[in-house]
Parts: C-alpha cells; structure tokens; sequence
C-alpha cells in the first residue's frame, strides 16, 4: 500500500494511507463535485456532470517532480491535468489507467496524463478505457518506490486537487512512498 503526506481540506499537513490508487489534478475536482452533486443525482449521471464541469474548470499543472526507485532519483517538471500514482490498475468506473500495475510488487507505476488542451483531453480520455492511452505522445510512465509532488503554479491549488482511492482529501505539495508487504490478505483455497 502507499502512504503519502499532503495538505488537507483544512490547509494542515496530513498522513494517510491508500491501497489504489491516488492522483493528483482533474480527478480531485471530480471527485469534489460527485460529493456536491450526489443530493440531487447519483450514478453514472453525477459522474459525467462532475467530469464535464472538472474538464472545464481544470487547469495545467506544473509539478516539480522527484522520483525514486530503488535508490536512484529523477528530477522533472512536468505539466499535467491528471497525474496518477498507481498500486493498483483501475479507477473511476473501469478506466485501465495502469495496466502495468501489480498491487504486490513494491513498486508504484506513475501515469502523468499530460497537458493537452481540453478538447483534446476530452477526446483522447476514451483510450483510458482500453489502456491505450499510454501509446499517446502526451502520456508519459514512470515507475517509483518514492515520488514527491510540488504544484509549481500556486494559484491553481483550488482546482488542482487529490483523488485518494475515489475520495477528495486535500491538495499538493505530496510526498508518497510504498510500504511493502502492509496487508495481509487470505484468498480462498
């Protein structure tokens, strides 16, 4: 599982934990109007008025990027509506954001869904689906066992938020790192 420290809904420094997968931009936003939306409607009709009002609200970070894996550090900025830090494969109804993924490696996958315009965001969301999305040359894939996350332009914090395993829980700066072997889990024989 992935344990990360970030700035809460409060503007304090939290520690939490996740198991999926946590992204960091559009799907915080959507995930904040979902929860606004969810008295009046729910389901699948909530989710694609979240995701069309979060597409047009969304804005391009730009992220001050340290990577990690197995000792060796990267540094990068990277300009992104969506950045993804994955454990797992899929989020939000069946997207295949990682099908490289493996929840029992000790490594989690990043996918940086870039800053394309958002008609074309728009557009080229549907390869999420299928995972083609990674064959796009605006996606780029990191694998890490660290990352640390800063938003560059500050004044985006209020749309550029977190996504933790479906839950709005607070914004940049991150930093998440893996925990190895944190569960244990019994499957039938």
């Amino acid at each position: 599982m992935g344990r990360f420290e970030h700035t809460d809904t409060r503007g304090q420094r939290g520690r939490a934990y996740f198991v999926n997968i946590l992204s960091a931009g559009m799907g915080g936003l959507v995930d904040r109007y979902v929860a606004d939306l969810s008295r009046w409607m729910s389901g699948p009709v909530a989710y694609f008025a979240a995701s069309t009002r979060a597409l047009l609200k969304s804005q391009v970070g730009v992220l001050a990027a340290r990577i990690e894996l197995n000792g060796e550090v990267r540094e990068l900025e990277l300009k992104t509506r969506t950045i993804a830090i994955c454990n797992g494969q899929y989020f939000g109804s069946g997207m295949h954001v990682a099908p490289m993924a493996r929840v029992d490696d000790g490594v989690f996958e990043i996918v940086d869904l870039g800053g394309a315009s958002r008609l074309k965001f728009a557009t080229a969301s549907s390869a999420i689906y299928s995972g083609a999305h990674l064959k796009s040359p605006d996606v780029r894939h990191f694998s890490c066992n660290k990352v640390e996350l800063v938003l560059k332009n500050r004044d985006i914090d209020p749309v550029f938020l977190l996504d933790v395993d479906g839950e709005p829980l607070g914004s940049l700066p991150l930093t998440v790192e893996v925990v190895p072997r944190a569960l244990d889990v019994l499957l039938p024989g």
